[in-house]
């Protein structure tokens, strides 16, 4: 293989892998919220997508306005989600709210299936047919988009929860709800209001992939769990981590294919295990 084929291995890597951390974030958010892991994320991912194709190729809408329609689509149904599911049992365990998200997102991949089917759903890239050239390659500016959408949310991400007064209060439920609520922060507004921004990424994440892979109601379980590896490989408490270990999955994902079509995902995630029985709290993840 030679050096181009390296460098198109690699930016299709970093391309991929750009989805898994904006799903990965998507975790971190929820986590330093509430402290729980939310398997309803690939569920976000699919809706954001399914929506906008839908919107976009069945009913002629602006792709635009389709995009817009997907991402409220999936906000609704994030801060319905904590509403609805995990508000009544927010006194259980953090293992039953673990379970009951995994039910949430088997509910909602079925009512998808129901009310939309089976089909898949796709719409033309951001900038169709254009490429930049980078050390003499063609790359589709789309590509390019979806990574500087996705450094631009992590900063952004960064910023809301270490810097503002909302962000420093979603993070103090996390650590301690009582005392969270004793210093006047209004506890029952931080968790919808965390499961909407989440699934406002993840909903980000299914338009931005949806050009490149098509979108159906199944989609985005498997998106979801490289979404946690992501997360778990990198730190989910952090941020610049989750980005991190997206990019690592994509990027082995790519050069797995290189030696058998079929098995870069089993490559990717071999070398996540071994990772995380080197460094189990993730490549930039604290100890407690």
């Amino acid at each position: 293989m030679d050096s181009t084929q390296y460098f198109l291995f690699t930016i299709k890597g970093i391309v991929v892998g750009s989805i898994y951390a904006l799903i990965a974030l998507g975790f971190n958010l929820i986590y330093n919220t509430t402290g729980i892991v939310n398997f309803t994320q690939g569920e976000f991912v699919m809706l954001g997508g399914l929506i906008t194709g839908w919107a976009y190729g069945i009913h002629g809408l602006p792709l635009g306005i389709a995009m817009l329609l997907g991402l409220l689509a999936a906000v609704l149904v994030g801060a319905l989600q904590e509403c609805i599911t995990l508000r009544p049992a927010r006194k259980e365990s953090s293992l039953t709210l673990i379970i009951i998200t995994i039910g949430a997102s088997i509910v909602i991949k079925g009512l998808t299936a129901f009310f939309w089917g089976t089909d898949p759903y796709v719409f033309p890239p951001f900038s169709p047919g254009k490429n930049i050239q980078i050390a003499g390659v063609p790359v589709p500016l789309h590509h390019l988009y979806i990574m500087i959408i996705t450094v631009l949310l992590m900063i952004g991400l960064m910023i809301f929860l270490k810097y503002t007064w909302l962000g420093r209060g979603m993070r103090a439920c996390s650590s301690n709800r009582r005392a969270a609520r004793l210093m006047g922060i209004r506890v029952s507004r931080m968790s919808p209001l965390a499961f909407a921004l989440s699934a406002l990424l993840g909903g980000i994440g299914g338009i931005m992939v949806t050009p490149l892979l098509s979108m159906s109601f199944d989609q985005g379980t498997l998106l979801g769990l490289k979404g946690f590896f992501a997360a778990i490989l990198g730190g989910i408490s952090n941020p610049l981590g989750c980005v991190l270990g997206g990019l690592t999955i994509g990027v082995l994902e790519q050069f797995g294919t290189w030696v058998d079509s079929s098995a870069g995902q089993i490559f990717a995630l071999v070398i996540v295990v071994i990772m995380l029985l080197l460094r189990p709290q993730g490549l930039l993840g604290k100890k407690r």
